[in-house]
């Protein structure tokens, strides 16, 4: 291609995708997972508050940084693909 974009199949292009691709299932898993842990965490508030809020917390924490670190490594992976199709070259 004489824009220096690189061909379709490029396979460093390819292997981007599908981690972008394998990072958005995992997010869209995320959300289920969160929604479980809330529901268990309000089930477990009713019982007991402590173990409640626990859980709650325990919840909060884990889908706020894995959905921070899923969305960095997205996004970084976007770059490389701009990277890619502008200079044609890996970073």
């Amino acid at each position: 291609m004489s824009s220096g974009e690189p061909a379709p199949d490029h396979p460093r292009r390819r292997q981007l995708l599908g981690w972008i691709a394998d990072s958005e299932r995992r997010q869209r898993r995320l959300r289920v997972v969160t929604a479980a842990g809330g529901v268990l965490g309000l089930g477990a508030l009713a019982i007991d508050r402590t173990v409640g809020l626990m859980v709650l917390g325990a919840t909060a924490t884990i889908s706020i940084v894995t959905y921070w670190v899923t969305a960095a490594h997205i996004a970084d992976w976007r770059q490389q693909l701009e990277h890619l199709a502008r200079t044609g070259r890996v970073r």
